[in-house]
């Protein structure tokens, strides 16, 4: 008989076995400390999950994954297992993430009222992949360790409203992160050798801001470009910054979302398709 609780110190043991045989299919793993878990038993055994956590980054919508073992799936553990789970949660607004290519979680999250708003596109660009060569533009793209104060201001400042834009329609960045805050969040990771940006003007044109390399990898935390930018220079100037990386790195990886219009611009200058993606569903 299936039945449905909030998890108990006592379950650690079975919650960490069921957790470890599914981890390869699990979205995201479940944080026992911080997350709201609700857990389906067949009987004395674990079948699914609801974790439902809180982002400071965007705290207007709550996040929430259903798990179910594939053998108890199509027999309405799933929605009896969320429909449990959101006794406590009545009035929030909510937020799901499921890859682009489980049907059947999409599926599922259609029929609890979700709708999709955003797709995601994860890439791992290498030199070869490069389309836009003969066409580029040789810019002058300017490392940030070679920016003055003010100029790296203007182009965090870009970089920070962007931000803000591109997610105030799914979740908006919390209110309280201003620019100071987000300057202290970005430069945890950022590599200010490796990011560049291009001026028009005195005033940032375009912008990428890297994390330092690991390994022969290197990462692209955030790109954009200023509104009024022709298409062709934003594209030189992500290939230029592509070949600078190629120097030292055998590849790039980055996520962009199809909500970001200038953003999406960067795969246009790649042959390669993305490996996969996945889709932001709101409630």
């Amino acid at each position: 008989m299936v039945s449905f609780r909030e998890v108990e110190s006592g379950d650690k043991k079975s919650l960490n076995k069921f957790l470890n045989s599914n981890q390869f299919d699990l979205e995201r793993m479940p944080d026992v400390k911080s997350d709201f878990i609700c857990l389906a038993f067949d009987g004395n055994k674990i079948m699914g999950i609801c974790n439902i956590w809180d982002n400071f980054f965007h705290p207007y919508r709550k996040y929430v994954n259903v798990f179910v073992e594939k053998k108890y799936r199509r027999k309405g553990v799933g929605k009896g297992l969320y429909e449990f789970s959101m006794k406590g949660q009545k009035g929030s607004s909510l937020q799901a993430n499921v890859y682009s290519d489980n049907k059947p979680g999409m599926k599922f999250l259609a029929s609890l009222g979700f709708r999709c708003v955003r797709k995601s596109f994860d890439y791992e660009a290498i030199e070869e992949d490069l389309l836009f060569g003969k066409e580029a533009i040789n810019l002058n793209i300017v490392p940030f360790s070679d920016l003055s104060e003010d100029e790296y201001l203007s182009v965090l400042r870009m970089n920070y409203d962007d931000y803000r834009k591109t997610h105030s329609t799914v979740n908006p960045l919390n209110e309280e992160i201003d620019l100071n805050g987000w300057r202290e969040y970005v430069e945890q990771d950022l590599c200010m050798k490796s990011s560049h940006a291009y001026f028009e003007n005195g005033l940032p044109a375009c912008y990428a801001m890297l994390t330092a390399s690991e390994d022969e990898e290197i990462e692209m935390m955030y790109f954009g470009a200023a509104e009024n930018i022709p298409v062709k220079v934003q594209k030189s100037f992500y290939h230029n910054l592509f070949l600078k990386c190629f120097k030292e790195n055998e590849s790039v990886v980055f996520e962009v979302d199809d909500i970001d219009k200038n953003g999406m611009v960067i795969t246009e200058i790649l042959e390669e398709k993305p490996p996969f993606s996945w889709d932001t569903y709101v409630l």
